[in-house]
């Protein structure tokens, strides 16, 4: 098996951060809707 180039290398790095990261945004948007949803319900009592 032959290692990957130089190229090769860069793109599955780049891939991986680009994951990682989507990872990171997706935690984030779960814990907004959280958040948004409990501020929404609050705001429905209030009314």
């Amino acid at each position: 098996m032959h290692e990957p180039d130089a190229q090769t290398r860069e793109l599955m790095l780049e891939n991986e951060t680009l994951r990682s990261r989507m990872a990171y945004l997706l935690e984030q948007a779960e814990r907004n809707h959280s958040i948004m949803t409990r501020h929404q319900a609050f705001d429905l009592q209030i009314v």
